[in-house]
């Protein structure tokens, strides 16, 4: 009995040791599959100034280039992931993605004077771009629910509360 005993307790320490020598092996697979982590990549900087002309400095304290054309991510740039489009330039979001949460919002670099910023006050509109003249309810309700979340939230708007309240003085007619 004592034998079964040291077998198992020595077959469950191998079965251990050999687990983890293959996470060892499996997670070097990876490291040298991925290769170093890109956004450590580039030169150490600390300021803006530290970097070459046309290029800034992320928040992971290296130097990027600026963007000159192609993706850009407001919210990326606003969090120094990433670096801002070049001088003269300035990211454009796309029409279809200026109601989506912002850390999903993607454009591209255009000229300062054709940029527009993504919402203003001719933007708010009952319903989006994309439906057709005559929307259904549930189209503008879609359309609507970002501008009236405060009103149905607070009650104002949904009718829940059966009208004003009466102060305690006041009765109703009878």
């Amino acid at each position: 009995m004592k034998t079964m005993k040291r077998v198992l307790v020595g077959a469950i320490f191998v079965l251990m040791a050999a687990m983890a020598v293959e996470g060892m092996f499996f997670n070097q697979h990876f490291r040298n599959r991925l290769g170093p982590r890109p956004e450590l990549a580039g030169t150490f900087c600390t300021t803006d100034n530290d970097c070459a002309s046309g290029e800034c400095c992320t928040m992971h304290k290296r130097c990027r280039s600026q963007i000159t054309n192609g993706m850009c991510y407001p919210y990326k740039i606003s969090r120094k992931e990433t670096c801002d489009c070049e001088d003269g330039m300035k990211c454009q979001v796309f029409s279809s993605m200026k109601w989506s949460e912002v850390y999903n919002q993607k454009g591209s670099c255009v000229p300062e004077d054709q940029w527009r910023a993504v919402i203003s006050s001719q933007d708010l509109k009952v319903h989006d771009d994309w439906s057709d003249k005559n929307p259904s309810g549930a189209k503008i309700w879609l359309g609507n629910k970002f501008r009236n979340s405060i009103g149905y939230s607070s009650g104002v708007l949904s009718g829940r509360r059966g009208g004003r309240k009466r102060r305690s003085g006041e009765q109703t007619a009878p």
